[in-house]
């Protein structure tokens, strides 16, 4: 059901002219929306950014091992 439903939205948006160079939007339909507001908290996006890196060279030790 959802595919039937995604469809026309995912159309819509590569063929929309008005949408041509807007990147980086959610959308609920066509509707942009603002990310919630914990997507804006700097300390939270640096700790997963810290957290990501430290899982990335966990998983590259492993791999190598």
């Amino acid at each position: 059901m959802f595919a039937r439903r995604a469809g026309p939205a995912l159309a819509w948006l590569v063929a929309a002219s008005d949408r041509e160079g807007i990147t980086g939007q959610y959308l609920v339909g066509r509707t942009p929306v603002r990310s919630s507001m914990a997507s804006y908290d700097e300390p939270v996006q640096q700790a997963l950014y810290r957290d990501s890196l430290d899982l990335i060279a966990e998983f590259d030790a492993r791999a190598g091992s």
